[in-house]
């Protein structure tokens, strides 16, 4: 497996103090992570998981995976072989999710 930085406007997101989680909606096959982007200010940010098929939410001292960037897509991932695998790591716990599409949205600053 192979775990490729998601690229923002910020460049490739790094830590686990990078991304705060408000938020994990599942509402029909979309999952969304409000969470607050700290990037020497504070941002909001959405990720949004369309189509998606499955995920797991596991808390970071028990996680396994790779802990070098906070949102990766996992390039061949035997879980999800027909699909994208998505992984981001806050604060308190990394989610990994199995679905159609990724994308993170970033807003201009933390009081929007």
């Amino acid at each position: 497996m192979v775990y490729q930085p998601i690229q923002t406007r910020f460049g490739m997101l790094r830590g686990r103090e990078a991304l705060e989680a408000v938020s994990l909606t599942l509402s029909g096959a979309t999952l969304r992570l409000e969470a607050i982007l700290n990037i020497e200010e504070l941002y909001r940010c959405r990720l949004e998981f369309d189509g998606v098929r499955s995920y797991r939410v596991t808390a970071l001292d028990d996680f396994l995976g790779d802990l070098s960037s906070s949102f990766d897509e996992v390039i061949g991932s035997e879980w999800a072989q027909s699909a994208k695998h998505y992984q981001v790591i806050t604060y308190h716990f990394a989610l990994e999710v199995c679905c159609v599409a990724g994308q993170i949205r970033i807003s201009d600053s933390e009081n929007q």
